[in-house]
């Protein structure tokens, strides 16, 4: 199956600088499609790998923005507790999982 393609001439025909058509062979040899396919097939490994990573760094990032709101609430207890001194709560048994100072400033 031949196929043209556009090519423009240095010389333009009488037709004020259009293209003339000249066949051009667009056929792969059978070396040539099994390069293609080994390529496809490396790229859409590649891509595969990439949504693998992408789901795994989205399952951290979801436990560390859980872990970031416990805490958080933690430390928003213990100040609304300390701002209240005639309502004393008792202790809060659990720790964070990351500890900071008690006074942050």
């Amino acid at each position: 199956m031949k196929m043209t393609t556009k090519v423009r001439t240095s010389r333009p025909d009488s037709t004020n600088g259009a293209y003339r058509e000249e066949p051009v062979d667009h056929r792969l040899t059978d070396r040539e499609w099994a390069d293609e396919w080994r390529h496809l097939d490396h790229v859409l490994n590649c891509i595969v790998d990439m949504v693998e990573k992408t789901r795994r760094s989205v399952a951290v990032l979801r436990r560390c923005q859980e872990s970031d709101r416990e805490e958080l609430n933690y430390w928003r207890r213990r100040s609304s507790e300390q701002e209240t001194p005639g309502k004393e709560a008792p202790e809060q048994p659990r720790s964070p999982k990351h500890t900071a100072p008690h006074r942050l400033w």
